[in-house]
């Protein structure tokens, strides 16, 4: 496996974006790495907050959301400039043991992340 210049190390989830065909890392320092597919090089790095624990991606819109556990929050990126838009509060100890991402019957984009560690799902974020 190839190291790519650039990377966050300690890599705490992954997901793809298949329409930019790019590649979301969330890193435990702190970041949020973007890969380019077609180079397999780090196109850009986004600071959301310490301890992000996962990552889900919206295709559709190229919307980047990621759980910060120790803000109880998920941080949401605009998948392209790069940078963060918006911070969701999601309740205490917001983790991503799993993160969902999907349309709403309303037309919106929602996200939940499931607490493994209390064993009950959390609370859901809505982006319109």
């Amino acid at each position: 496996m190839a190291a790519l210049a650039g990377g966050g190390g300690a890599p705490t989830g992954v997901a793809t974006n298949t329409r930019t065909k790019t590649i979301d890392v969330a890193n435990l320092n702190d970041s949020v790495s973007v890969i380019s597919e077609r180079t397999n090089t780090v196109v850009a790095t986004v600071f959301v907050g310490s301890f992000p624990e996962a990552v889900a991606t919206n295709p559709r819109t190229s919307t980047i959301y990621v759980p910060i556990f120790t803000a109880n929050t998920v941080s949401v990126i605009n998948g392209r400039t790069n940078t963060v838009v918006a911070t969701i509060p999601v309740g205490v100890a917001a983790c991503g043991g799993e993160l969902s991402a999907g349309p709403t019957e309303g037309g919106g984009w929602a996200v939940l992340a499931r607490l493994p560690r209390q064993g009950h799902p959390g609370r859901a974020g809505s982006v319109r």
